[in-house]
């Protein structure tokens, strides 16, 4: 095995641990700052976030990495599609807050969506760089981006 595949692997084992390990330390102090009713008012918002971003990439990152060459004007076109779809998807999802936290009867689902759409608008600014990335085989600064991004979180 090269040392470049050896030292890929490493990272990519890494990175799944500690974020494995950053989210169960989150879960862990989420139970003990929230209500069993609290809890259930996050875990839903994120089940609506999970079927947002599941339409979010819409393949752009899957292209960039699988095409063969990338230009500038092919990164910027890949850029510029993601950014209308995010910023969509999180007004989409904003807006569907209220009639999502009517459906389940709890308030609290509204105030969370609208939060966590905010995310939206961020969001574009690295599905080009992380697919470009990933396409380089720079698995170290892969390491560094998604275990800052798991800390953030």
């Amino acid at each position: 095995m090269s040392n470049s595949v050896r030292s890929a692997a490493i990272y990519s084992l890494l990175q799944r641990y500690i974020a494995f390990l950053i989210n169960l330390v989150s879960s862990i102090i989420l139970a003990r700052l929230l209500s069993p009713h609290e809890t259930g008012i996050y875990s839903l918002s994120l089940a609506v976030v999970f079927l947002a971003n599941t339409l979010r990439d819409f393949g752009l990152g899957e292209y960039i990495v699988q095409a063969r060459e990338i230009s500038r004007k092919t990164l910027r076109a890949t850029y510029t599609a993601s950014i209308p779809i995010a910023w969509t998807l999180g007004a989409t999802m904003a807006l569907f807050a209220s009639p999502i936290a009517a459906y389940f009867h709890e308030p609290g689902i509204r105030k969370v969506l609208q939060v966590l759409a905010l995310n939206f608008a961020l969001v574009p600014i690295g599905t080009t760089a992380f697919a470009l990335l990933t396409k380089e085989l720079a698995f170290g600064a892969i390491f560094r981006v998604q275990t800052l991004s798991n800390l953030t979180g």
